[in-house]
């Protein structure tokens, strides 16, 4: 294997999949409650010449979330829901499943159902929808997550959920996680700090992602015109070669 010229096209695949990543988290910079990605990188030991012994080159091995909190923003909706603290709220996915994150900016569907934008129903402390009934007014949301109508009824406790190894968890869209098969399933928090009238920020820091992707693309362009000189030195190398026979 002619190590010199694969060493750069294998940093510049790697690089171009943390440019990937650093670009989805610019892009979310102001969707609510999104958290960043972030790469692992390891060092890939291959066999090569016995006198010099192995040659290792960085591979990413595995994504992971950022779980660092964005800041709470006050709205003043009494449908958007934040969280102070740890937990996650639950929403029905159109697949049947289970979504957790923490951005409820919520809205009446035709049936009652408070949902999402993206349509994705808020779930109570059983796994059920909550429901407003029409005619009754703007919910008041209590801090362990009590929902009343307007009249003062309760109507039910929207389920805040522990999340165990929360960076490890897989992405379903942007802002919503499922855990993993095989990994430990969310428990319900009993104390939660359900916040009414404010909304979580993306955790992305724009400055701190632009610098980095500006980064990134230097080294990824350094790479590549490493294997360009590479190549080059190769082909004349070649061509002189072939001059002399």
């Amino acid at each position: 294997m002619d190590t010199t010229a694969y060493l750069p096209l294998a940093a510049a695949a790697g690089l171009q999949q943390a440019l990937d990543v650093t670009s989805n988290n610019l892009a979310n910079g102001a969707t609510a409650g999104f958290r960043a990605s972030r790469l692992v990188f390891e060092d890939l030991l291959t066999p090569a010449d016995p006198a010099r012994g192995p040659i290792a080159m960085p591979q990413p091995r595995m994504s992971y979330t950022d779980t660092r909190a964005g800041t709470l923003t006050p709205t003043g909706n009494p449908l958007d829901l934040a969280l102070g603290g740890e937990g996650l709220f639950a929403f029905a996915l159109p697949d049947g499943g289970i979504g957790y994150g923490r951005a409820a900016q919520l809205t009446p569907d035709a049936e009652g159902q408070l949902v999402t934008a993206a349509g994705h129903a808020i779930l109570d402390d059983g796994g059920a929808p909550v429901v407003l009934a029409e005619g009754t007014g703007l919910p008041v949301v209590g801090r362990d997550g009590t929902v009343s109508d307007g009249t003062g009824a309760m109507i039910a406790r929207i389920g805040v959920y522990a999340a165990p190894d929360l960076a490890t968890w897989q992405r379903s869209g942007e802002s919503l996680f499922q855990p993993r098969d095989g990994g430990p399933e969310p428990e319900l928090m009993e104390a939660p700090q359900v916040i009414q009238g404010a909304v979580e920020a993306s955790n992305v820091n724009p400055i701190t992602e632009m610098v980095r992707l500006i980064e990134i693309q230097r080294a990824y362009d350094q790479a590549m015109s490493v294997g360009r000189n590479h190549d080059e030195l190769r082909r004349t190398a070649l061509s002189k070669i072939g001059q002399r026979a």
